[in-house]
């Protein structure tokens, strides 16, 4: 045998156990459950890391790397007239039906994957046909406007980051939530409202559970301790990996306790909006801030003596 018919050999036999582990995987049962495959989804800055934290912290579960973004855009660029789905909440681009099925299909049992994917009838109908499941996390949106406006600004890879760096920080913050037009060089900013309202329908759609950052940050965040393992339970049984109340403690020591996370306040809006901002997002996010009750009203966005 050449050494060329070797490597061959050898790179179909680690083919066929890697098909056999997947497939094994994919029959893989908890509880009496077969694992299914899941969309870790979120509006971008809302907490994707956080609840990446704690999956990856839970029994038979794991990511796969494989992310369908803008920044993954050449995976899953449409041909000729075949039918297309949008994927991204900041800018969405057309991609391809067929190919996200495709990579959707193939996830095994028991695996993830993170997206920001908006919420339309032909994706919702296409997660359905999988049986693909998803947890999708939602933060305060004014949060997200003060944390989306600083990310953008630190990242030098990302395309909007020469735009946000130019910026002081109260414009960055008005351009998070007012948005940025697009130019020939590169893709723009939906406004926060539009981000929001793309991804809001989900909690709808019975394959989605919803969990808030609010919630799960715990302790360290400025929530509490109860509704944090509260939380995760309730993720784990979504995903079919029940934990217990001993198995959510560890995983929330593990995930939150020493430094393993110390960013992403409750709340920090409060310091950073002033009145341009109050103005600017009450008619983005009133009615929205109302659907996920995290207002009951417009009271937040009155303009107050202080603040003048």
């Amino acid at each position: 045998m050449t050494k060329i018919e070797r490597v061959r050999l050898e790179s179909r036999v680690r083919l066929n156990i890697a098909r056999g582990l997947m497939a094994k995987q994919r029959r893989q049962c908890v509880n009496g459950h077969p694992l299914s495959s899941f969309l870790a989804n979120s509006l971008p800055k809302a907490g994707t890391h956080l609840l990446v934290r704690v999956l990856e912290e839970m029994s038979n579960i794991r990511q796969v790397r494989f992310q369908p973004s803008g920044f993954h855009y050449d995976k899953f660029r449409p041909k000729g007239t075949e039918p297309r789905l949008e994927l991204g909440v900041a800018w969405p681009l057309p991609v391809s039906r067929r190919r996200v099925a495709r990579a959707l299909r193939r996830l095994p049992g028991g695996t993830f994957v993170t997206a920001h994917v908006p919420h339309t009838r032909d994706m919702a109908s296409l997660m359905r046909d999988l049986s693909t499941k998803m947890v999708l996390i939602v933060r305060d949106p004014r949060d997200v406007a003060v944390s989306s406006g600083e990310y953008w600004a630190r990242e030098d890879g990302h395309p909007l980051a020469p735009h946000f760096q130019a910026l002081s920080p109260p414009e960055r913050l008005r351009a998070s939530l007012l948005g940025v037009a697009p130019t020939p060089e590169r893709q723009g900013l939906r406004d926060i409202g539009q981000r929001l309202g793309s991804v809001i329908d989900w909690q709808d759609e019975e394959f989605v559970h919803v969990t808030r950052f609010e919630d799960l940050v715990g302790p360290l965040g400025g929530g509490s301790r109860e509704r944090q393992l509260d939380a995760i339970q309730k993720i784990g049984l979504h995903v079919h990996n029940q934990c217990s109340a001993s198995q959510a403690e560890r995983i929330a020591e593990r995930v939150f306790g020493g430094t393993a996370f110390r960013k992403g306040q409750i709340g920090g809006w409060r310091e950073r909006f002033d009145e341009s901002h109050l103005l600017a997002a009450k008619p983005l996010l009133g009615d929205a801030l109302i659907r996920l009750n995290y207002e009951v009203n417009l009271d937040w966005a009155e303009i107050r003596p202080s603040r003048r």
